[in-house]
């Protein structure tokens, strides 16, 4: 029996469709850039200026700035852990 799992994060690759938080990873000129308009991208790293304007809640990162994208990452994951644990802190003040 598999005991439940509760990653902080889990990157995958190829579920565009799927509603899911996204990074969009997106260099000029190749692949479709309707992803980038997708109502779950949080953040696009771009190699050239956005081919599309972006929602105005999309972050912008430098697609050749590794250190920026994995800051970027784990500012994301540290915020999402925090407003789980104050959601659950809270939950368990009302009991």
């Amino acid at each position: 029996m598999m005991v439940p799992h509760h990653p902080d994060l889990l990157i995958v690759e190829g579920f565009k469709a799927w509603p899911i938080p996204k990074l969009v990873l997106y260099r000029d000129g190749i692949g479709d850039p309707a992803i980038l308009s997708d109502r779950w991208v949080e953040a696009a790293a771009l190699s050239a200026p956005p081919p599309i304007d972006l929602a105005a809640s999309v972050v912008q990162l430098d697609l050749d700035d590794s250190e920026a994208i994995a800051r970027w990452i784990v500012s994301w994951v540290s915020a999402k852990n925090d407003a789980i644990f104050s959601s659950a802190w809270a939950s368990k003040k009302e009991r």
